[in-house]
């Protein structure tokens, strides 16, 4: 468990942030990063490790307009194990 909080850690300083909604007060953490590896093992940290509950998971993609959006939900869904209604989704307009 030392090593994967290591790994973890390094790739949160590296590609995490805090966040607080300044409307209600509510505190979380971002991390940002296209390797679908990397995602799952910030997943997996946040789960076993820290222990986030599930229903606490919000998954934000950002596709190209030219982008398949049913593919990447599917993706995205099976690389996390995050249900789609925890996700929201961004067109990028180049």
């Amino acid at each position: 468990p030392e090593e994967k909080m290591l790994i973890a850690a390094s790739l949160y300083w590296a590609e995490g942030t805090k966040l607080t909604d300044d409307r209600t007060g509510h505190k979380g953490v971002e991390f940002t990063n296209t390797d679908s590896r990397i995602i799952q093992i910030m997943m997996r940290f946040f789960r076993e490790i820290t222990g986030v509950p599930e229903e606490k998971f919000r998954i934000v993609v950002r596709i190209d307009k030219k982008g398949n959006l049913e593919k990447a939900q599917r993706y995205w869904s099976h690389i996390t194990k995050v249900s789609r209604i925890n996700f929201t989704f961004f067109n990028i307009h180049w």
